[in-house]
């Protein structure tokens, strides 16, 4: 999945007749949005690490098919232009594509790791086998490595396994906080009064 994609079906999914959810935050100025040790351009920098975990947890409370809005509370006008919305939105897209290009790298070694622990059973489980035979049974040395050898086979699955199932969904909720948050309405609200997106 890329992010043009799943920016495509968010979209189709939210409903235009739901008023928007708004997410409100208050700064001192413009430029306190964002890291003050990114060395980025100003076009390209990061939003402040707390004002974006706050924004993910907020737009993950909300529901997938009501629009969000964000509303930043500054105590100042000036530094407010579209450069900042606009850094706002590409922040949120980069951190999306990196995600979805993260989980595939992670979805890729999942399967490595799944096929190498597969592997690695059938090995455990033929020298499982191999101990239960006849003659080894009457020794305890040879009972214990027949059951060692099974339950290490499947332990050796147990993490790419985890990972497969469940671990993605994480990942995938991150990705999807990170488009809603770069398809969000930004507006700035300056002592009583909004300037519209």
């Amino acid at each position: 999945m890329d992010f043009n994609k799943r920016s495509r079906q968010l979209l189709a999914g939210i409903n235009r007749q739901t008023p928007a959810e708004l997410i409100q935050v208050r700064i001192e100025s413009p430029e306190s949005l964002f890291d003050p040790f990114d060395p980025s351009p100003p076009d390209n920098k990061n939003i402040n690490g707390q004002l974006e975990e706050y924004l993910v947890e907020a737009v993950k409370a909300i529901k997938l098919a009501v629009p969000v809005k964000i509303r930043v509370v500054v105590s100042e006008k000036s530094g407010i232009t579209d450069d900042v919305r606009a850094t706002i939105t590409r922040h949120f897209h980069r951190k999306a594509e990196k995600t979805i290009a993260a989980n595939k790298r992670r979805m890729r070694a999942g399967r490595i790791n799944l096929i190498t622990g597969v592997a690695f059973l059938a090995v455990c489980l033929a020298a499982s086998q191999f101990f239960a035979l006849p003659v080894f049974r009457e020794k305890d040395l040879f009972n214990t490595l027949n059951q060692s050898f099974g339950i290490i086979g499947w332990v050796a699955l147990w993490e790419p396994a985890t990972f497969l199932l469940y671990g993605w969904r994480e990942s995938a909720q991150d990705v999807t906080a990170y488009v809603r948050l770069s398809l969000a309405e930004i507006e700035f609200a300056v002592q009583g009064f909004h300037e519209q997106a």
